[in-house]
């Protein structure tokens, strides 16, 4: 794992289950309620549940209560049964985790393009739909072209003529009307025009464009088809431009298929695109990725991590403990067995389950990662928030 945050251990309050019940039982001094945390208009005079969410009651008033503004008293028999652990903040490292979607593409630099670069008629074609898997050295088709017929003739009288100079310019004039090299060596060899000129694949891969059909006329510069390469994908993830400035060339990547559940691609970022997609404001990664065996299809939706570096000396907690809401976000701290204060706190970069806090918390205070919620509700209707929002924490 990248985070390395493993070793954090929770501290469990280890009362047993009588001594629990036993403190739950006891009465203070002065008079007390038993009311629900979510629902305040809730009083009974004993514990129960809540008869609107189903929540247990939590007793409010009596000796107890008689403790510091913010603070929260409670007791150990109900510390069990809310199930309340802690953990200390403390330093450490942590990863800036990019969490994201992305998707498998072909590999642009492993297009092929056949297109001619004279007009003509497509003779024969033996692709008959886009998707369709080629080999390399398969016809593909063959383009009958006056033009290609007299540059023939012209290469093939050189030939005859035996002058080097007049061979070499000859073959390079086939060559720049877009004859493939081995169909050249072939009628240097014969010596005999041939009407159709056939195309062949120069390499693996499927139809990913299909531009002609047998018997249409094409003109120059007319795709007839394109060949992509499955040995090799591009995984474009889209991260948001609030995290541009973490990523950088070479950083590693790991990429989990949903139809392959389970299974982790390791990778690295080979290329960042410089501008943002205008209907996502996101900024495209490129992730390369061997695709020998071809179970990876193009269009395939993933999961990409990528890690942009580690950052030291974070003063951390698990990301459970943060209380947010729309404007702030607090902790609840364990100050003793039974006292407990709500705190206003910066968090920083989140990286996993983990979240740096930038202010607000120390290292080695104990922070509540279970059973938060309910005394950040008993809080509340203490009116210990209220107090809380006017000070500068």
């Amino acid at each position: 794992g990248h985070e390395g945050h493993e070793g954090h251990e929770d501290h469990e309050l280890s009362d047993g289950a009588d001594h629990a019940l036993t403190d739950a039982m006891e009465t203070g001094e002065t008079e007390s309620y038993w009311t629900c945390p979510m629902h305040p208009q809730i009083r009974e005079e004993g514990p129960g549940s809540c008869p609107i969410c189903g929540m247990d009651l939590v007793e409010r008033g009596g000796a107890e209560h008689d403790h510091e503004p913010d603070q929260v008293h409670v007791r150990s028999g109900v510390q069990q049964q809310m199930n309340l652990r802690t953990i200390e903040a403390r330093r450490d490292r942590l990863w800036r985790r990019i969490d994201t979607m992305a998707t498998a593409d072909y590999d642009e630099s492993r297009l092929h393009h056949l297109h001619p670069r004279v007009e003509g008629w497509i003779q024969q074609m033996n692709v008959s739909a886009r998707g369709e898997p080629v080999e390399e050295g398969q016809l593909l088709f063959t383009l009958y072209s006056p033009d290609l017929v007299d540059a023939q003739e012209d290469f093939l009288q050189a030939l005859r003529r035996g002058d080097p100079g007049i061979i070499a310019s000859a073959r390079e004039r086939l060559q720049a009307l877009g004859v493939q090299q081995r169909f050249v060596d072939t009628l240097a060899e014969r010596r005999e025009v041939v009407q159709a000129v056939p195309w062949h694949a120069t390499m693996d891969g499927v139809v990913t464009v299909l531009g002609a059909r047998h018997g249409m006329h094409v003109q120059p510069g007319e795709v007839i088809l394109e060949v992509a390469n499955l040995e090799r994908l591009w995984i474009t993830a889209r991260v948001f431009d609030r995290h541009a400035d973490w990523l950088a060339e070479e950083q590693p990547a790991e990429i989990e298929f949903s139809a392959l559940p389970g299974e982790r691609f390791r990778t690295r970022v080979e290329y960042i695109y410089p501008e943002l997609e205008d209907n996502t404001r996101t900024l495209r990664v490129r992730l390369p990725l061997d695709n020998e065996d071809r179970r990876l299809k193009p269009g395939m939706w993933s999961a990409a991590r990528i890690y942009a570096g580690p950052v030291d000396d974070q003063l951390i907690i698990p990301r459970e403990a943060l209380i947010r809401t729309g404007h702030s976000a607090r902790v609840v701290i364990r100050e003793d067995e039974l006292h407990f204060r709500i705190r206003e706190v910066v968090p920083g970069m989140e990286s996993g389950d983990w979240v740096a806090i930038r202010e607000g918390l120390e290292a080695g205070e104990e922070v509540v990662r279970s059973g938060q919620f309910l005394i950040d509700s008993e809080a509340s209707l203490q009116g210990g928030h209220g107090r809380m929002e006017g000070h500068d924490h």
